[in-house]
């Protein structure tokens, strides 16, 4: 019995769609593009960012932003989250936990539409005569480890402030000044490289005001803040001096450690023999004790390193080979890489993307000099660090290198 047409009809319409696709140029074809983020450009930028932080907010680990973006005389301006850190070589930053992304101008609230192609890109319209915009929006830190990179708990909350701020594409971050300031806990003292402004009497006492600067510099000089906070002198550059701050989630993990604390002053003496001069006003190690944040592990700053190791780390030294040289190794990355740092590794803002064809200087010439540097200052036996920067040779190699014609 033959089938009836009707029962045929799709089969036949999906072979001629499938014959179709198969010929040249038939099939779909790409959308028009959207409208462009504007690239940066070395330009002065008018006026200054007003930033405000709420760090208070423990409980549900949520940070309060409040920003005021001066209008640089267009009819639409693009806020960009960032995206790459620098400390990582990657886009490692999450626009998933920016929340409650809100806009206004002259007290009227504005639509944002995202960008079509760069998830950390937003287009805001602006009626005419727009002077700044008004911002405001939540960084959600996640509750533990598992959820990403936390960021607070109820006795230590650092601020990596390219978590907490937007910024007008089609500029350098270096042209672009911020007036920041950042509300904690209280009970919380902060270490930081940023110069602080002097309290004022008239403000709530947990309100630390900063001095303007760039956004750049702001982005590399995070805040930590502890109820648990252990204090050091390491020494001095010259009139630089070089300072430790230690913040635990208890008191207990923050005594001793006298052997560990006289091995970072001779790091610092190592340090200054190996490259004479320094390009910081003053340099701070920051370092938390615990679990509760993701480490071991360090990131490197200009002027400063914010590292993560475990609580025993001053009551067990000799359970911390393997992060003997890491205060090293992010210290020297204060000359090589920050302040001297790879041409295609450079970026003009923290959104364009980075190049690794020098990471190898970077990363490499940083970690041989962190080993020389912790064996040095007697942190880390010589005899492995010998061996580590000096492999052996295979015999045949060996044979051909003494060889003589």
């Amino acid at each position: 019995m033959r089938p009836a047409f009707h029962r045929l009809l799709p089969c036949l319409l999906a072979l001629a769609a499938v014959a179709a696709c198969a010929q040249p140029g038939v099939g779909p074809h790409a959308a028009a593009a959207a409208s462009p983020v504007a690239p940066p450009r070395d330009l002065p930028f008018q006026g200054a960012i007003t930033l405000s932080v709420d760090a208070t907010d423990t409980v549900h680990r949520v940070y309060g932003v409040r920003e005021r973006v001066p209008v640089q005389g267009a009819r639409e301006i693009v806020l960009l989250y960032p995206q790459w850190e620098t400390g990582s070589h990657a886009a490692t930053a999450s626009a998933a936990a920016l929340a409650g992304l809100r806009v206004s101008a002259d007290g009227r609230r504005l639509d944002w539409r995202r960008d079509a192609v760069n998830a950390f890109a937003f287009h805001v319209d602006l009626p005419s005569g727009t002077a700044a915009l008004d911002v405001e929006f939540q960084f959600l830190s996640p509750l533990s480890a598992r959820g990403g990179m936390v960021t607070m708990t109820g006795d230590v909350v650092t601020v990596p402030w390219p978590s907490v701020l937007v910024y007008p594409a089609g500029w350098y971050a270096r042209d672009i000044p911020v007036d920041a300031t950042l509300r904690l806990p209280p009970g919380l003292h902060a270490a930081t490289s940023l110069e602080a402004l002097p309290p004022d009497a008239s403000l709530d006492e947990s309100l630390l005001r900063f001095e303007r600067t760039t956004l750049e510099r702001l982005a590399d000089s995070p805040v930590i803040a502890g109820r648990h906070v252990r204090r050091e002198a390491l020494g001095s550059f010259g009139a630089a001096p070089v300072r430790l701050a230690l913040f635990a989630e208890d008191a207990a993990s923050l005594a001793g450690g006298d052997v560990a604390i006289a091995g970072l002053r001779r790091l610092v003496e190592q340090a200054r023999a190996l490259f004479g001069a320094r390009h910081f006003d003053h340099y701070d190690f920051l370092v938390t004790l615990g679990d509760a944040f993701p480490g071991p592990g360090g990131i490197e700053h200009l002027a400063s390193s914010e590292s993560v190791l475990p609580a025993d780390t001053l009551t067990h030294p000799e359970s911390q080979l393997v992060n003997a040289d890491l205060l090293a190794h992010e210290f020297v990355h204060s000359w090589n890489g920050r302040y001297r740092q790879p041409d295609d590794l450079w970026t003009p803002n923290l959104n364009e993307p980075m190049r690794g064809a020098l990471l190898w200087v970077y990363e490499g010439q940083t970690q041989f000099w962190g080993r020389v540097l912790a064996a040095r200052a007697g942190r880390r036996r010589r005899p492995p660090a010998r061996a580590e920067r000096r492999p052996p040779r295979p015999r045949r190699l060996r044979a051909v290198v003494l060889r003589r014609p």
